[in-house]
């Protein structure tokens, strides 16, 4: 049986997308509408905290406590969102995303 990779990076991966798209578009002013769109929908689902520490974070906010009250998931995301604003290499990959049923 093959081994799982660590619950962060499964994390990372289901959510990668997100993830990606909010570096790109928060890093592109010209892109500000799409960033908008983009939080806006995850405010609908139920990611009100996420999308208030990604608008801090966005802000200029790069410390820690834009993390706070964040859940596990959430601050998993919000990390690799901090990491890929200050290098993109870190961001998960778009292909090879884990099974979100792990």
């Amino acid at each position: 049986m093959a081994e799982l990779p660590d619950r962060n990076e499964q994390i990372r991966r289901v959510h990668a997308d997100f993830i990606r798209q909010v570096v790109e578009t928060a890093r592109n002013p010209e892109r500000r509408r799409d960033f908008d769109v983009l939080l806006q929908s995850a405010s609908e689902n139920g990611w009100t905290a996420l999308v208030a520490a990604v608008r801090r974070i966005a802000a200029g906010e790069r410390d820690q406590r834009a993390l706070a009250g964040l859940d596990d998931e959430d601050q998993v995301i919000a990390l690799s969102i901090l990491q890929g604003l200050q290098d993109p290499a870190t961001l998960p990959k778009a292909e090879g995303r884990a099974d979100p049923t792990l």
